[in-house]
């Protein structure tokens, strides 16, 4: 048996045991006892301590499990867990636990009840001073110098009632953050052990440090969850993006690609250069926008056309744009889509356009044709009429000849030539000799305006050719006024101005349209400003050479542009005209065809109540190729 078991045994009667040397020794063995088993208490403190956060148990389960240790340990009987109420500033008992056989059951419902600010009660005051907290006095103020100048330490009647004496509170904190405080009782009061409470003051830092580990450990997880998630999602995106978006090095690597291209090989991979996918004749464009790309760090915009698997051209539009990482250029960022179908759409809608102009003008033509198909027509008929009277005349005159051959008497002879001198004064040749060749003129006249008419016609409406050739434009110009008398005619005078122009390398079809457009908004302006009086406006087209680009000048005398409106003249469905005089069309048609066709400019020039004028710019050598 041990020590406690032989405590309680009669002790020998020894004479030596009264010496005050056997007593000095036995208290001193008591000391050391008690010593041995405070420091053996401390290492199952420890010890459980570290299985504890090493067992990543949350902060709660750590702190009731280390109350209940100590509490075993040292004879208390009471843990209670306070933390601090984000919303309410005040601490309050999350969990509390107490010996089964210490009947503190409705102690724990009325500490959870509570509420204590910070700096009050026992754990009040461990959270306020970072600091665990030793209490050894009964807790009521009596008799006790540490409540009487603390008096926040004084016990809640429910702790006296329930017969608890000392305690203390350790604060689970890392540096001066406290993340909870445990606090312990029992109805045993114990003196202050500094060196357990250091020992205490040391797990609750260990017990902050494993929680806020583990926080950050979750936090890291949930980022990295995150991470995932929106990499999922950028995939998803990426892979749903109408285009076809690739990363580029400096070495000209690809770097990342969304997508295969469809119309290239099958060979592209990430790592091979992007020059493998795109042939020899094709490069100069996209390296070039490279070039300014991780030189300039300028977005480069360009389109080019390649050869698709079945061999016909694919149009590409790419943006191609800088990757900056840590304030320099490291990749470039190219977005490429097919805009074939676009192309194809442009062709079809300037063609619409054109054939739509053409149904426009196609009353105002006809009119303009009948004109001319009068005059033909009136100088027919008078030739018809006129020839049917010298016929006549000239069967009459043919009677005589006839008859002095045949011999006939004198008396026939002077009827014959009488009827063929009355014939001729019915006839009136002087008449028919000064009007006939006028006849014969004007129909001349009529049928060569027709063919004028005609052959504008045929001009304006032709099918667009493919590619730019060079035209005389000054004569496209010419043709394209002819098809439009008739929507200025009745309004306003036309005066032409061309100079010499060199040939120029343009879609002479789309600068037809663009040029009957602006004539048209002109003849509107014109109208617009003169409603309701008998005057007459000016359009004036002149065209110039200025170095390498032509220009064509299209003035009229209208009102002018509004300066609230002058920002928005080129907008796409944008117009001041009433419903079904204008679509809003004509001016986004003309400055898409001169801007991005043609690589010229379109501007203007206007004065309120003086007119407009229209500045066309078109390089002579045809719109400069990208790179």
């Amino acid at each position: 048996m041990g020590d406690d078991a032989t405590r309680f045994q009669r002790p020998r009667a020894s004479p030596a045991a009264d010496r005050p040397e056997a007593r000095r020794e036995s208290r001193e063995r008591a000391v050391e006892l008690q010593d041995l088993r405070r420091v053996e208490a401390r290492l199952r403190i420890l010890l459980a301590a570290a299985s504890t956060t090493a067992s990543r148990a949350s902060i709660l389960e750590a702190c009731r499990g280390i109350g209940q240790v100590i509490c075993d340990e040292l004879g208390w009987d009471f843990v209670g867990v306070w933390a601090l109420h984000p919303s309410t500033w005040v601490l309050r008992c999350t969990d509390t636990w107490s010996r089964p056989e210490s009947g503190l059951a409705a102690l724990e419902c009325s500490v959870r009840a509570a509420a204590l600010p910070p700096g009050v009660g026992l754990p009040g005051a461990a959270w306020a001073t970072r600091q665990v907290q030793w209490f050894s006095g009964d807790g009521t103020g009596d008799h006790d110098p540490l409540v009487a100048s603390h008096p926040q330490l004084i016990m809640p009647p429910s702790f006296i009632a329930a017969g608890l004496r000392g305690g203390l509170a350790v604060p689970v904190r890392c540096d001066e953050d406290v993340l909870t405080v445990i606090e312990i009782r029992g109805r045993r009061a114990h003196d202050p052990d500094p060196a357990l409470a250091d020992l205490l003051d040391t797990i609750g830092v260990q017990i902050a440090l494993a929680e806020l580990r583990g926080r950050a450990e979750l936090r890291s997880e949930l980022a990295q969850r995150e991470l995932e998630e929106a990499r999922e999602q950028l995939e998803a995106v990426m892979t749903c993006a109408p285009a076809v978006i690739a990363t580029l090095g400096k070495d000209d690597a690809i770097l990342f690609l969304n997508r295969s291209w469809p119309y290239l090989n099958d060979r592209q991979r990430v790592g091979a250069p992007w020059k493998d996918f795109v042939e020899p004749s094709r490069q100069a464009p996209m390296a070039a926008a490279l070039q300014q790309v991780f030189e300039s760090g300028a977005h480069q915009f360009h389109q080019v056309a390649i050869s698709g698997p079945d061999g016909r051209a694919r149009w590409l539009s790419n943006h191609v744009g800088p990757m900056r990482i840590g304030g320099s250029i490291a990749a470039a960022v190219v977005i490429s889509q097919d805009i074939t179908e676009s192309k194809q759409a442009e062709v079809e809608l300037a063609n619409a356009q054109r054939l739509a102009s053409v149904g426009t003008l196609a009353a105002g033509v006809a009119h303009e044709i009948n004109t001319p198909v009068q005059f033909v027509s009136d100088s027919v008929h008078f030739v018809r009429d006129a020839g049917a009277e010298v016929l006549a005349l000239v069967e009459t005159l043919e009677a005589l000849p006839r008859l002095v051959l045949d011999g006939a008497p004198s008396a026939e002879l002077l009827d014959a030539a009488t009827a063929a001198a009355a014939a001729i004064d019915g006839a009136d040749l002087g008449y028919l000799r000064d009007n006939l060749p006028k006849a014969l003129d004007r129909a001349l006249e009529g049928l060569e305006r027709v063919a004028t008419i005609v052959r504008a016609m045929k001009e304006f409406a032709h099918p667009a050719q493919k590619d730019m050739a060079a035209v005389d434009l000054n004569r496209a110009i010419q043709s394209t006024l002819t098809v439009a008398t008739s929507e200025y005619k009745y309004t306003a005078d036309l005066a032409t101005e061309l100079g010499e122009l060199p040939p120029v390398v343009c879609h002479v079809n789309d600068i037809n349209q663009v040029v009957l457009n602006i004539v048209v908004n002109a003849t509107h302006a014109i109208s617009d400003r003169l409603k309701g009086s008998d005057g007459r406006g000016t359009i004036t087209v002149r065209t110039t050479r200025q170095g390498e680009q032509v220009v064509i000048a299209i003035s009229d005398t209208g009102g002018g542009i509004p300066e609230s409106i002058r920002s928005r003249i080129f907008d796409p469905f944008f117009t001041t005209k009433e419903v079904g005089r204008g679509t809003g069309q004509g001016l986004a048609i003309a400055r898409a065809i001169v801007k991005d066709k043609h690589g010229g400019d379109l501007t203007f020039e206007t004065q309120i109540g003086k007119g407009t004028t229209f500045l066309i710019r078109l390089p002579i050598a045809g719109k400069p190729r990208s790179g």
